[in-house]
């Protein structure tokens, strides 16, 4: 690799934790040693990944977004966003964890701060915040989200050394009220015809029919289902394997990180499947 001028940080291609040739950035800041995955290397004759064009362009990026902030106090937005870029890069976080998270960023956590820097937000100010969201309409469960993620945003900057205290640490938290339907409520047999027979008899309903009864059969949830094919389903076992749900228009792993298999319950044979 050819020699960089002084400044402009080091690119290197490793192979991250899935065996992927991937592109990383090297760089100093303040006298800091920074260094960040930038993404994976792009195969000859593919169009997935990064180019090594397209990765000295995110390099530089990052550099000049920490040589803005390096000399100044970081606001919540600015810490934020480097705090969600570690839980997708280093952590590898899942990809809809990711999205969830820049969408607390965005929409809720940074128009409410502000460029306020993270040393002068207060537990009184985080609860504030709390309040405002609620009686936005926003549920106790997802407020709580929020409160999670600015708790992580902050543990994460006392370890640089952008803040010197977490003020979430100090404030109490919203507690889940019990639904009165939280009791999982199962489909009867005699529901479940029903349930087919009133799937119309068309395009849509051809689509519609094995998914409810994948369903009901197995307790998968809706993008487990979405994303199941027939290599995953065993008849000899009567077991299905959950591996790769389809959730936001991609296919991904499943909540828990790990595969696992369900009984197929009932009645249920490949003679069947069409009801």
């Amino acid at each position: 690799m050819s020699r960089r001028s002084y400044g402009t940080g080091s690119l290197t291609v490793r192979r991250d934790a899935k065996g992927r040739d991937t592109w990383y950035g090297l760089w100093r800041i303040g006298g800091r040693r920074i260094k960040r995955r930038l993404g994976v290397k792009r195969l000859p004759g593919t169009r997935d990944g990064l180019t090594r064009l397209q990765a000295e362009r995110k390099l530089q990026q990052y550099i000049e977004s920490d040589a803005v902030v390096v000399e100044g106090r970081r606001s919540v937005g600015q810490a934020g966003a480097q705090y969600v870029d570690h839980l997708e890069n280093v952590m590898e976080r899942k990809r809809t964890t990711v999205q969830d998270y820049r969408g607390y960023l965005r929409r809720h956590l940074e128009p409410f701060f502000g460029e306020r820097a993270l040393d002068r937000v207060d537990p009184a100010m985080v609860t504030s915040y709390l309040k405002s969201k609620r009686a936005a309409g926003l549920s106790a469960k997802t407020v709580q989200n929020h409160i999670n993620f600015l708790n992580g945003l902050f543990e994460f900057s006392i370890r640089r050394g952008w803040a010197s205290a977490n003020p979430v640490a100090r404030v109490d938290r919203p507690r889940r009220t019990r639904s009165p339907h939280r009791r999982i409520r199962f489909l009867q047999p005699e529901e479940l015809d029903a349930l087919m027979r009133a799937i119309p008899d068309d395009l849509l309903g051809a689509v519609e029919r094995p998914l409810y009864l994948a369903a009901a059969m197995t307790g998968a949830r809706q993008g487990e289902v979405l994303g199941l094919r027939w290599m995953d389903i065993d008849w000899v076992a009567r077991r299905v394997r959950i591996a790769e749900p389809f959730t936001r228009g991609q296919f991904d792993s499943p909540k828990s990180h790990d595969s696992r298999s369900a009984l197929l319950a009932g009645d249920i044979s490949p003679h069947r499947v069409g009801w």
